[in-house]
């Protein structure tokens, strides 16, 4: 998504903004950001053509949290108002978010993730993927052998051992 390779995922909240999750440089040249919806395979949607289906924005204003840390990567989290709305079809819809008054997601209730990254240790895989996962205790996840104390407590740790994922 950003100007350098970056691919974050994103949640389209309204026809005309989304929110991106996984901050991982700077939102102040918005001139090198593309935002692609629809896109599921990364290798032609990054940097080659784009499919029939692909929707392309580009951002008016990013809205950075104000408390985020590249540092510390927390609150690594924006809303993005793109230049033209986004019409919904079967590929790209409006998220459904919990209302604030839900309870939140608690360990070890099982949940269903998508996105781009590692299936299996060591074999990236270029094309959207999903999985069912299970939320680990935070106790858990910042033990030494995973994730040494890095997960913060508005993160959420979801794990699936027994295929050697998470995120």
């Amino acid at each position: 998504m950003g100007g350098t390779g970056l691919l974050c995922q994103t949640l389209l909240l309204s026809l005309m903004g989304t929110i991106v999750a996984t901050l991982e440089g700077s939102c102040d040249d918005l001139h090198k950001w593309r935002l692609l919806l629809g896109a599921w395979d990364i290798q032609w949607a990054a940097f080659g053509p784009l499919g029939p289906r692909v929707q392309e924005r580009k951002p008016v204003q990013i809205l950075t949290h104000e408390q985020h840390s590249i540092q510390l990567n927390t609150n690594d989290i924006a809303l993005v108002e793109m230049d033209h709305p986004a019409p919904c079809d079967d590929v790209v819809q409006i998220v459904c978010l919990p209302r604030s008054a839900e309870s939140p997601i608690r360990a070890p209730e099982s949940r269903i993730v998508a996105g781009w990254g590692f299936k299996r240790a060591g074999s990236a895989k270029p094309v959207v993927q999903e999985a069912k996962v299970t939320v680990m205790d935070l106790d858990k996840c910042n033990q030494s052998d995973w994730y040494h104390g890095l997960v913060h407590s508005n993160n959420l740790c979801t794990s699936c051992s027994d295929e050697n994922m998470d995120t």
